[in-house]
């Protein structure tokens, strides 16, 4: 059923995603009036759980044109909440509203429980068997990356999805499955038993997926295009960092896995990087702090410890030796000890080399074993590499937020180019974005950055004999 027709004045639609929150939020207020032969208001006709699809743009005239043409998906999700209210207005009239707030389909990754509690309708018994293998099979037990992910979607998420309609979805509508957009390169994950006795599917991916420090896991709402067709979108992929000054990947970027999109290119499903000119500026707010630096640099590995040995010990050796271990820096300026002190910053890593050849649990003494604990240690240190250098420069990054006209474009996970003057363009990567709409009134984009090279790109404009301080004032191409 389309609602547009009960978005009225003092109606507000808000859309809320980050790429580092379990899953995105939306709310829309309705006015509560009989409209369109129905017999009762919204808030007795919309339940919990009826699947909702919000779209809209700031200059919608741009998205007219063939037929069947709609606006563009800004999300796609659950309802969580119906609320009513009735007011008296100050001019003595009665204002009724109907408020509905809910999640997107990350959401459902949330609702499905893996749970050791004997007795729990649909799982296995925890004294005789593990109920992740028990359910959904033992090839999630030791498996690359990317078969884990799609795993866990075609086995668990999509079929809870199906599940949901045949069980009468209380919205009617068709329910879309989650496709995958795969942009990392394959690793060992081995889901050990008894590592992960008890949680949600969102928990268990974010446990062996390498989430947080080296990846990023999201789902995404798109139209249809070169990816595929149109429907939420799982997206697994590195950290989409940039050197301050290079602007080169700290990560090797690759052809989707699974879309076969490169995600560099202008086909990207989401824009990689939005440009917009100052004059869409309302307000922005930027920081640099020496809170994130840090000069030693420590990743864990617990199947490591578990498997193998003390991780600790195999770096023993350095300082026996009498040499610096491999990650403490002592002579990068931007993380001097001598100036910040000594700042420790630790890591997880639950992957391994695509090189192992089992998980190392239980395996006899040998050169096999030998061999694959040496290829589990490579993985570990060049994710120690990786955590120095997306990190040795955190003080030259801001971070901050912005309040923008409203870029429908602009999502979160990309990057906001702004162009100022004197030819200083800066990168914010934008890893939360809210987009207030109001119906016959205002649209705003509100972005939570980080990473931005506005200092950096200040630096160098006053190396050029460019006056930054003007330059931000001037406009572009002056």
């Amino acid at each position: 059923m389309d609602l547009t027709s009960w978005l009225g004045e003092g109606s507000v639609v808000q859309v809320q995603k980050s790429v580092r929150e379990p899953a995105g939020a939306f709310s829309v207020t309705f006015v509560d009036e009989l409209m369109n032969g129905l017999d009762d208001g919204l808030s007795y006709l919309i339940e919990p759980q009826d699947m909702i699809e919000i779209r809209f743009a700031g200059d919608a005239y741009k998205y007219s044109g063939g037929s069947g043409q709609k606006l563009p998906i800004i999300m796609r999700g659950f309802v969580s909440k119906v609320r009513r209210s009735q007011t008296m207005g100050s001019d003595g009239k009665p204002r009724r509203e109907v408020h509905v707030t809910g999640h997107d389909y990350q959401k459902l990754l949330q609702l499905i429980q893996i749970t050791n509690l004997v007795g729990t309708p649909d799982v296995a018994n925890v004294i005789n068997s593990f109920p992740l293998f028990s359910k959904y099979g033992t090839d999630l037990n030791v498996q690359n990356s990317t078969d884990f992910v799609l795993q866990v979607f075609n086995q668990i998420v999509n079929k809870f999805i199906s599940g949901m309609q045949a069980a009468g979805a209380t919205s009617g509508a068709a329910l879309k499955a989650v496709a995958t957009d795969i942009q990392v390169p394959s690793a060992l994950v081995s889901v050990q038993l008894g590592a992960f006795n008890n949680g949600n599917v969102q928990q268990l991916l974010n446990e062996y997926l390498d989430t947080g420090p080296f990846n990023e896991f999201f789902i995404e709402d798109r139209d249809a295009g070169p990816w595929g067709p149109a429907g939420p979108y799982a997206v697994y992929r590195p950290m989409p960092y940039f050197g301050p000054v290079s602007r080169v990947p700290l990560q090797p970027i690759q052809d989707s896995v699974t879309t076969g999109v490169d995600p560099a290119s202008p086909l990207a499903p989401n824009a990689n990087c939005v440009t917009i000119e100052t004059d869409s500026i309302i307000s922005i707010s930027a920081e640099r702090s020496d809170s994130g630096v840090a000069n030693m640099f420590w990743v864990d590995a617990p199947r490591f410890n578990m498997n193998y040995d003390d991780l600790p010990k195999q770096y023993a050796a350095y300082a026996e030796q009498g040499n610096v271990p491999p990650y403490y820096l002592t002579t990068y300026q931007n993380v001097n000890p001598a100036l910040y002190g000594i700042r420790r910053m630790d890591a997880e890593t639950q992957q391994g080399g695509i090189n192992e050849k089992n998980s190392g649990n239980g395996t006899p003494a040998g050169e096999d074993r030998w061999n694959n604990q040496n290829a589990f240690l490579g993985w570990i240190d060049n994710r120690r590499d990786l955590l120095i250098l997306m990190n040795q420069d955190n003080i030259v990054f801001e971070s901050g937020s912005m309040r923008l006209r409203g870029n429908e474009k602009i999502r979160a996970g990309s990057y906001v180019q702004v162009n100022y003057g004197n030819g200083i363009q800066s990168l914010y990567y934008a890893y939360s974005v809210t987009h207030v709409f109001e119906p016959f009134g205002n649209y705003f984009t509100e972005v939570e950055f980080d990473r931005s090279t506005n200092f950096v790109d200040h630096f160098a404009a006053a190396q050029s004999g460019a006056n930054p301080y003007f330059g931000e004032m001037l406009a572009p191409g002056n």
